[in-house]
């Protein structure tokens, strides 16, 4: 009887919540997409603004990652990997990819206050992005900022090289696709960042390891119940994994791996 009962309850959930949601996303999802293919929608803002299928995930996978102490492993890893950057009288700190800027705030209040933090992204219209501060510590650049063009974007700021630039999910993500087979658009970042960076400075992307039912099951949660039980998308070094037995990536960064699960980081540091 019990578990007559438990069934049923299971079946009524699905009705009243897991289907309707599902069914919103979707017809949601195609209507976007056919606004951006349309242009009526810029291709810049359609997944942030309200209603967009981005709308509420910079908010939730800031609470994710605070909830398994990234933002603090985050800056403990990058000293152990970089601790001569840590060692300069000032410190630039990159992020071209920043969308609302909430990680970059969180780390900009653990970090040491040497560090600046230039903040950008490709989407114009961000609602409840990060705020530039007063002390000029931390500066959101108003406006479109393409990551390919990344040393131009700096030179508008009077900033001639990074130490650091980060890239979660960001620009190097988006350089790919399951369809590609050569790899361009990555080396195509790796050259611009490359030429954006200190000697010896460094890029940091996510690098946890997802399988796909993972994955999936994180989906469904996030798009019924607004619940993040982990990362939605593969992560950066995922998808860019099999691109990086690459000529000018090898000739020219040092990788590393640190951390482990939700935590786990690969930097690329900048030798020659």
């Amino acid at each position: 009887m019990l578990n007559v009962n438990v069934l049923v309850t299971f079946l009524l959930y699905a009705a009243i919540i897991v289907i309707p949601s599902l069914t919103y996303y979707c017809v949601m999802d195609i209507a976007f997409n056919n606004l951006k293919s349309s242009g009526i929608l810029d291709l810049k803002d359609w997944n942030y603004v309200k209603g967009g299928k981005l709308y509420r995930w910079p908010d939730a996978t800031y609470r994710y990652l605070k909830k398994i102490n990234w933002y603090e492993n985050f800056l403990l890893k990058t000293k152990e990997v970089a601790p001569h950057i840590y060692q300069l009288p000032n410190i630039v700190f990159v992020s071209p990819s920043a969308n609302k800027g909430r990680i970059e705030e969180k780390l900009y209040d653990l970090f040491p206050k040497k560090i600046d933090f230039i903040l950008m992204d490709y989407s114009r219209n961000i609602d409840g992005k990060a705020n530039t501060k007063s002390n000029g510590k931390f500066t959101y650049l108003e406006g479109s900022f393409d990551g390919n063009s990344l040393k131009a974007n700096l030179a508008k700021v009077d900033i001639r090289f990074a130490d650091i630039i980060m890239d979660i999910r960001g620009c190097i993500w988006y350089s790919t696709d399951k369809k590609d087979r050569t790899g361009e658009g990555i080396t195509r970042v790796f050259k611009e960042y490359h030429r954006s960076l200190n000697m010896g400075g460094i890029i940091i992307i996510d690098a946890v390891k997802l399988r796909s039912k993972t994955i999936t099951r994180n989906q469904i949660f996030y798009k019924c119940l607004n619940l993040v039980l982990g990362f939605q998308e593969v992560s950066t070094y995922q998808k860019i994994e099999r691109f990086l037995e690459n000529d000018f990536i090898n000739k020219h960064f040092h990788k590393e791996i640190v951390g482990e699960g939700s935590n786990c980081l690969a930097t690329f540091k900048k030798i020659s």
